[in-house]
């Protein structure tokens, strides 16, 4: 990518002053990138960005993996610092980028980068000073993203078994809109475990910032008035409800996810209606249903 060696070139031209050693990356093809001719130095496999290089550098097998690793951290800590001050408008960005691309904000303890680059072959992946990694695709399509944003989720749960949030930003076309989705994202990261949601993306959470925004008093009456009436019901019919609200009101989907008969249902949110006076049928009453699961 060719943004990302003009400012690998800048901030390793910064610390080769600093350093009694010289070395060189190249890529996974062999091409050089940085650096000069080292053809008999020691070579060390490195990630930067997720991606592939190999380090060279004449120095002793002993230590030559702890020198890649010094210089893995250096460049990966200030090429994340380098973009996220031009995503906040603190730098000019660099030029070359790859638009159009989507963009994914992800929070997790496990080490994610092995298993990023694998699934998207990307050299787009960077760490941001917070621990979050953000991955840049090459696409056009939000779709297309959101399918991806599950894949990898199902991936990373598969996989690795840690706790993980996905949050996804707009299209962008420019980095005046990549700006603009990194921010959107980044709030929809705050926002996740409010909401108890594992995928999030800031334009698809305007109901559930709506009912955070209501006073905690508030929420807090009417839960409990919600809770009484929905503590009369047993497992199966809460379920019921769920699994309802869930379908968007489909019946005939509701019906098969429950694996009942249409009438079944029918007859269990009768049940519904006369323990509680709340009848998903009618959309006011499937409203307070739909709000008390959110802020519960």
């Amino acid at each position: 990518m060719i943004f990302v060696q003009n400012i690998l070139n800048k901030l390793l031209d910064g610390i080769i002053p600093c350093l009694e050693t010289k070395f060189a990356i190249t890529d996974k093809k062999g091409h050089l990138i940085y650096g000069g001719d080292m053809e008999k130095a020691m070579q060390s496999s490195i990630r930067i960005c997720g991606a592939k290089f190999t380090l060279l550098a004449d120095i002793p097998p002993s230590i030559l993996k702890d020198f890649g690793l010094l210089v893995e951290d250096y460049i990966n800590t200030r090429l994340g610092s380098k973009i996220l001050d031009c995503l906040l408008g603190k730098e000019n960005p660099p030029e070359g980028f790859p638009f159009p691309c989507g963009l994914l904000l992800i929070k997790s303890p496990g080490k994610l980068e092995d298993l990023l680059y694998e699934l998207f072959k990307t050299d787009l992946i960077f760490s941001m000073p917070d621990t979050t990694l953000l991955v840049i695709l090459q696409l056009d399509n939000l779709n297309e993203l959101k399918e991806i944003s599950q894949a990898l989720l199902d991936s990373i749960n598969e996989e690795l078994c840690v706790k993980t949030i996905i949050s996804i930003g707009r299209i962008s076309h420019s980095w005046e809109e990549m700006s603009m989705s990194f921010k959107e994202a980044q709030k929809a990261l705050d926002f996740a475990p409010k909401i108890n949601s594992s995928i999030v993306s800031y334009n698809d959470m305007i109901f559930e910032r709506l009912l955070l925004s209501i006073p905690n008093e508030t929420r807090k009456n009417f839960v409990n008035e919600i809770k009484q009436k929905l503590d009369l019901l047993d497992k199966d019919t809460r379920k019921t409800i769920r699994v309802v609200l869930d379908c968007n009101l489909n019946m005939s989907e509701a019906a098969r996810k429950l694996y009942i008969h249409r009438n079944t249902l029918m007859y269990r949110l009768d049940k519904i209606a006369n323990s509680t006076g709340l009848d998903l049928r009618n959309f006011k009453d499937a409203v307070k249903m739909e709000i008390f699961k959110e802020i519960q």
